[in-house]
């Protein structure tokens, strides 16, 4: 599949790339630019916008100096956990689940693969399960619904056999296939199991995306909300 064709499946824009792609790709930081964002909301604009676009930061909140984890390492830090997360009230527990812990949650392509063989890294004490949310055009937009459902349904199958990582992922993308917002299918999923498996079972399973349209830190704080980290970011989109 060509790249114009993913980038243009995925929603990306001209400026995107120009503004936000081409200077993290020629410096390798997130391009500088004013707080204030005089765009349209999502809802009212005449124009397609990506279901990222839909979620708002309420307020801004600055700090002078910055805090982040370079400069304030001793109170702030990237550093996730992948897997089962322990019960914070059960101090009398003989064996408490073990987590993966990772420096930050925006893995690249060889971090997301062994996250993907988990098990063999680990001798079979992690199994990742990943669930493709892509589906064929030709089923068309209202095949969407019957996606999520059957997508949840074996997220639901997947934790029950033993699996305790979930990863969601658009890369088998092509001419034929498209896939669902990853931001979409994720919400599903997890009210899904939130609902359906039961709560005490919902703390084993951690979820994974792996999604190219990751351009800005606010699409990945949206995913991340949902809840999902690590993210990890397609390189098939890039020139």
């Amino acid at each position: 599949m060509a790249l114009l064709d993913r980038q243009q499946a995925f929603g990306y824009t001209q400026e995107d790339l120009k503004f936000l792609m081409a200077p993290m790709g020629a410096s390798g930081e997130e391009a500088i630019g004013s707080m204030g964002n005089d765009s349209p909301l999502a809802v009212l604009s005449n124009k397609n916008k990506t279901l990222y676009h839909y979620f708002k930061q309420l307020f801004a909140q600055v700090t002078n100096p910055p805090i982040d984890p370079i400069r304030e390492e001793l109170v702030t830090s990237l550093v996730s956990f992948i897997g089962p997360k322990p019960n914070l009230l059960g101090i009398d527990e003989m064996n408490p689940p073990i987590r993966l812990e990772v420096s930050q949650p925006v893995l690249d392509f060889y971090e997301m693969e062994k996250i993907r063989n988990i098990d063999r890294y680990t001798e079979g004490k992690f199994r990742s399960y990943e669930l493709d949310i892509c589906y064929p055009v030709s089923w068309g937009k209202e095949a969407i619904e019957a996606r999520l459902a059957s997508l949840c349904a074996q997220a639901e199958d997947a934790v029950r056999s033993g699996f305790g990582i979930l990863i969601i992922s658009d890369r088998h993308i092509d001419r034929d296939l498209v896939a669902i917002p990853a931001l979409l299918a994720l919400s599903a999923i997890h009210q899904h199991l939130w609902g359906r498996v039961c709560v005490p079972r919902q703390v084993w399973c951690g979820r994974r995306a792996r999604r190219a349209r990751c351009t800005t830190s606010r699409c990945s704080a949206a995913t991340a909300r949902r809840p999902c980290t690590p993210i990890s970011r397609s390189r098939r989109c890039l020139p």
